[in-house]
């Protein structure tokens, strides 16, 4: 073991490494959360890997993957599927078990192709290399087919705000990356030669992570009541406090059972009970906006209106703003229906006011559409055939103070975000519905997911779903606040817009293009070397 150019591990010893990857990589990630295996998961992998062909890489590399997908992303994935579509468990579970295994597998296997042998080069060398493999296979993976950017590794270092202080220098294409190259310089540390070398790579990778840390500018997440609030920070919303030019909000859960939430014939009892916690929070807090879920209101507008025109009259002027998700129609051509986000201002009529919506423009295939393989449609149509949204729109609540809306999981789309900033948006507000995960831990995922981008374009993040996760995060990735699942509610917050642009909204998907070309070209240039090695080392031997 540990001789370069030859297998360290026999089949069943290379078969039993990838496996631990993969329950490595699924208990570090929600809901188990033990982040620290998010460093250590990828190296019995690349033990596996030592010695080994590109095939022969492939193989293990998908195994890993696959049973990753299956330990980790089914019970979601089966769950949300059989809720969605009304259709048995053992139905969902056929189909998160196929999405699984095609996204998993495929990330994987190109990781494990972009990897290269382990045993060979120095730690350095194998530090640089299996880090750019591991962000290019992440963003394959985020990409592929329209992409599923869910569980990706840097999302399991969410509980550690600390953690992600590379995130606003690369987004997750430089996490990814520094988590790989930790994982080769520990393979070498562990059972590689040149021991020193790796400690030396391990120190500097280390530190490349703690002067990140120390570059970032920090968040006091906890001023004095009536002090100004940093850009980017989140506190509780108290009675008498206001911050100069913060937003106060809160964030509504109706806890409604899910069979009562996606029925449009239950659309009034919905949005009285929404109205209810409203009503109750108002009096409470001086909120100057409410953010119902996604889907909040399942009745088409703008033909139910009155809908929210009754919301709005019943708090009686007493918030200005309500941003709610709904399906909606263009009256201009009412075929085209989309998932938006529409943001209301009350009025001293009983009309409700639209000042702005977002349409939903990442939308999920074939339960919202068959975006780019049409074909499909005439083998497994939509559950619902909407209509992309033509780009981010900021939602402004006054000529200062934009928010950027993000439905469900457009949450996991940094280009949505990147956008939004760029647009001038101060706040990012996801409206959710994780209810269809039930309690298989895709809600704590999704949450997770949030965090890192929070952290990525340094602007904080508000959620509100039905049932939960709600929650109050800081530009700095830091859940400041959030309701108890399945627990009716309002969370209160006080939110300082942020400015600027982190270097990873600058930057945008250069860092995965950069880590795909070198990763990429690295394994062309390994391959075509190959058989000159080969005729160097026949001719040495005559």
């Amino acid at each position: 073991m540990g001789s370069a150019g030859r297998p360290w591990l026999g089949r069943g010893g290379a078969a039993l490494a990838a496996a631990a990857t993969a329950m490595g990589f699924a208990w570090a990630q929600a809901p188990a959360g033990i982040w620290p295996l998010a460093f250590l998961c990828l190296v019995p992998l690349l033990a596996a890997l030592a010695g080994r062909g590109l095939v022969g890489r492939a193989a293990l590399g998908a195994l890993a993957g696959g049973l990753a997908a299956l330990a980790v992303a089914i019970g979601p994935a089966a769950t949300g599927t059989a809720s969605f579509f009304g259709l048995p468990l053992w139905q969902g579970w056929l189909i998160g078990a196929g999405i699984g295994q095609l996204f998993g597998v495929a990330g994987f296997a190109a990781f494990a192709v972009l990897a290269g042998d382990p045993s060979r080069g120095s730690a350095a060398q194998l530090a640089l290399r299996v880090g750019l493999a591991f962000a290019a296979a992440e963003w394959i993976r985020s990409a592929l087919f329209g992409g599923l950017p869910w569980l990706l590794l840097a999302y399991a270092l969410a509980p550690v705000p600390a953690l992600l202080a590379l995130a606003p220098w690369g987004g997750v294409p430089l996490l990814s990356a520094w988590l790989g190259a930790i994982a080769a310089a520990l393979l070498r540390l562990t059972v590689g030669p040149a021991r020193g070398a790796a400690t030396r790579v391990l120190v500097l990778l280390a530190a490349l992570g703690f002067g990140a840390a120390l570059a970032a500018p920090p968040l006091d997440v906890a001023p004095a009541p009536g002090a100004q609030l940093p850009a980017g920070a989140v506190r509780p919303l108290s009675r008498g406090s206001r911050a100069p030019g913060a937003l106060r909000v809160g964030l509504v859960q109706p806890a409604l059972p899910m069979d009562r939430w996606a029925d449009p014939l239950h659309a009034a009892s919905t949005v009285a009970a929404l109205t209810k916690l409203s009503v109750a929070a108002a009096h409470r807090y001086p909120i100057d906006l409410l953010v119902w879920p996604e889907n909040a209101v399942q009745a088409l507008l703008p033909a139910n209106e009155g809908l929210v025109a009754q919301a709005l009259s019943a708090l009686d002027g007493s918030v200005p703003h309500l941003l709610l998700g709904a399906p909606r129609y263009d009256p201009a051509a009412p075929t085209r229906r989309f998932n938006a986000a529409l943001l209301y201002r009350a009025t001293e009529t009983e009309a409700a006011e639209l000042v702005a919506t977002h349409d939903k423009g990442k939308l999920l295939p074939l339960f919202e559409n068959t975006p780019g393989w049409r074909w499909l449609a005439s083998v497994v149509p939509p559950a619902a055939d909407l209509t992309r949204g033509d780009g981010p729109r900021v939602l402004r609540i006054d000529e200062t103070l934009g928010i950027g809306p993000l439905i469900c999981y457009e949450v996991l789309f940094p280009e949505v975000a990147r956008q939004h900033a760029r647009n001038g948006a101060g706040v990012l507000v996801n409206l959710s519905n994780d209810a269809w995960f039930g309690g298989t831990g895709g809600a704590q995922q999704h949450l997770a997911a949030s965090i890192v981008l929070a952290a990525t374009v340094r602007r904080p993040l508000l959620r509100s779903t039905p049932t939960g996760v709600t929650a109050a995060v800081d530009a700095g990735g830091r859940v400041v606040l959030r309701l108890p699942q399945d627990e009716p509610g309002v969370l209160a917050v006080e939110v300082a817009p942020a400015t600027g642009r982190s270097p990873a909204v600058w930057l945008g998907d250069v860092p995965a293009w950069f880590a795909l070309v070198l990763a990429g070209a690295w394994t062309v240039m390994e391959r075509v070397r190959e058989p000159r090695d080969r005729r160097t080392k026949a001719g040495s031997s005559e």
